[in-house]
């Protein structure tokens, strides 16, 4: 009989318990609105002017240095805003995807580029090769172009497009008729993006491939910087 009062009397403190402290409410519906907000600022903060890239042609441009890879792509405005008078800076980098090797070109102007309009850039690496005629000897390089709009940090850095470098040599004007010959990609599409995303380098901070001093060009899969 005392174990049976005993009992009682804990049911009975139980159940008061439970009606002073009412079980907690569960843990999503504790989320305030204000906690999921933050991402939309978020992304105002980090919102970038878009381009976009219609159509790219690559290929080895001769000069009075030797060969240098190349890119030339047509650019349209699709940030939705006229971007006429901000800075524009494009760069590409040309890898060597055998041994690693790093050259690099860039471009930075100030122009009229209205929404939907288009412009042309054109990029050479800043490194010389000599190539022979059989282009089953020549590099193998990667094409990365990248792109700011004003005065924007690294995190401001649009990656545009990814290629490979065609083992063809031509003038720049064959390149300029290539690219007006070909289709245009729609927005929709995005260019092919490298598993390691790489920051834009500036003048200050660019890292100077390791070349030999001796001369301006050197044989295949030797760069040599200008100096």
């Amino acid at each position: 009989m005392q174990f049976i009062r005993s009992f009682q009397n804990l049911s009975v403190l139980l159940f008061a318990a439970a009606v002073v402290c009412p079980a907690a409410a569960p843990a999503q519906h504790l989320i305030a609105p204000s906690t999921v907000e933050p991402e939309i600022e978020i992304e105002e903060v980090h919102n970038v002017d878009k381009l976009h890239v219609l159509s790219a042609v690559t290929w080895w441009s001769l000069d009075n240095r030797g060969y240098r890879p190349a890119v030339l792509v047509k650019i349209q405005n699709i940030s939705g805003r006229d971007l006429t008078g901000k800075q524009l800076q494009f760069q590409a980098r040309f890898i060597d995807t055998r041994t690693g090797q790093v050259t690099v070109g860039r471009s930075e102007s100030k122009q009229s580029f209205p929404k939907n309009k288009l412009i042309y850039i054109l990029l050479k690496g800043k490194d010389a090769y000599e190539l022979s005629n059989n282009t089953d000897e020549w590099p193998s390089f990667e094409c990365k172009l990248m792109s700011r709009v004003g005065d924007v940090s690294h995190e401001g850095t649009q990656t545009l497009w990814v290629s490979k470098v065609e083992l063809v040599a031509m003038t720049d004007e064959d390149a300029f008729y290539k690219i007006n010959r070909m289709a245009d990609l729609p927005p929709s599409q995005p260019p092919p993006v490298v598993k390691e995303e790489q920051p834009m380098v500036t003048r200050n901070t660019l890292a100077r491939p390791k070349t030999a001093k001796s001369t301006k060009t050197t044989k295949v899969r030797k760069p040599t910087s200008a100096r």
